[in-house]
C-alpha cells in the first residue's frame, strides 16, 4: 500500500527555492508557481491514495445518483448508508463516513488523505449547499435536484473544478504553513498576521485561476466515460484524479513561463 505523508518541506532544491523567494518578498505567482514545481511529484504520487480515488468517484457519482427517481437507493448503491429520502447532511455525513471507513480498512490515513476528503466536503457544500432554497428547510427532493444540477455539463465542470481547486490549494497551503509563521513579523516577509492572510487569499485565487483548465475538459470526459461504460469506477477515479492533478500542476508552472 502506497502512504503519501506530506509532512515537513522537504531539504531539496526546489523547496529551498521556495524558502529564497518568500525571504525576498517575491508575489505570491511566483512562490505558487515555485511551490507547484516543487510538489509536483509529491502530488501525483498521491494520486493513487486510495481515499482520494475514491473521493474523486464519490464527487462524480453522487449527482448522477440523483437522476435517479429513488435517490436514496442510488446512494446505497454507491456504498453509502443513507435512508430512502436523504437530506443534505445526510449525503455529506455518509459520504465522509464511508472515506473514514475505507481509510481505516487499508491502514492508508496520511496527511494527502485527509486533504481529499475534506475537498470534497468543500466542494460538495459550496456548489450543492450553495444551491438548496435558503428561506425554508430544504425537501429531498430539493436535494436531489440541487445534485442533479450538477450531474452534467457546466454544474459537473463547476464541481469538479472546485473539488482541485480545494485540494490544490490546501496541499501548497500544508506545506507553506510550516515554512511561513518564520515570516512573520517586524523585517521579514509578512509584517502582521493580516498580511500573511492577504497572502493566503491570493494564493487560493492563484489556484483557482490555475483550474480553469479542469472545467473546460471534465464534463466532456465524465459524460463519455459514464455513457460508454455506465458508470465511474476506481479505476476511473484514478486515471481522471491523476490527470487532474498534472494539468494543475503544469498550469501553475506555465504561468510563470516555465517548461511543465
Amino acid at each position: 500500500m502506497c502512504h503519501i505523508h506530506l509532512g515537513a518541506i522537504p531539504r531539496s532544491k526546489p523547496w529551498n527555492e521556495v524558502v529564497g523567494l518568500l525571504e525576498v518578498g517575491a508575489d505570491v505567482e511566483e512562490v505558487a508557481e515555485a511551490s507547484a514545481r516543487a510538489a509536483e511529484r509529491a502530488l501525483l504520487s498521491a494520486s493513487v491514495d486510495p481515499v482520494f480515488v475514491e473521493a474523486v468517484r464519490l464527487l462524480i457519482s453522487i449527482p448522477i445518483a440523483a437522476r435517479s427517481e429513488d435517490f436514496g437507493d442510488a446512494l446505497r448503491r454507491l456504498d453509502l448508508d443513507v435512508g430512502t429520502s436523504p437530506g443534505f447532511l445526510d449525503v455529506m455525513l455518509s459520504a465522509s463516513r464511508h472515506l473514514d471507513r475505507l481509510s481505516e480498512k487499508s491502514g492508508a490515513r496520511t496527511d494527502f488523505t485527509d486533504l481529499a476528503s475534506r475537498a470534497l466536503s468543500k466542494a460538495l457544500t459550496d456548489c450543492i449547499g450553495g444551491d438548496l432554497p435558503g428561506l425554508f428547510s430544504p425537501s429531498a427532493e430539493d436535494v436531489r435536484l440541487s445534485f442533479e444540477k450538477f450531474s452534467r455539463g457546466t454544474g459537473m465542470s463547476v464541481l469538479c473544478r472546485r473539488y482541485f481547486s480545494a485540494l490544490v490549494g490546501s496541499s501548497l497551503s500544508y506545506w507553506l504553513d510550516r515554512v511561513l509563521p518564520g515570516a512573520i513579523g517586524e523585517g521579514r516577509r509578512f509584517q502582521t498576521i493580516s498580511d500573511k492572510a492577504g497572502f493566503d487569499r491570493s494564493l487560493d485565487f492563484h489556484v483557482s485561476e490555475a483550474t480553469r483548465i479542469i472545467q473546460e475538459f471534465s464534463s466532456g470526459w465524465v459524460g463519455k466515460t459514464f455513457y460508454t461504460k455506465g458508470s465511474i469506477s476506481p479505476a476511473d477515479a484514478r486515471d481522471f484524479g491523476h490527470v487532474c492533478l498534472r494539468k494543475v500542476v503544469e498550469e501553475l508552472r506555465a504561468k510563470r513561463g516555465q517548461d511543465a
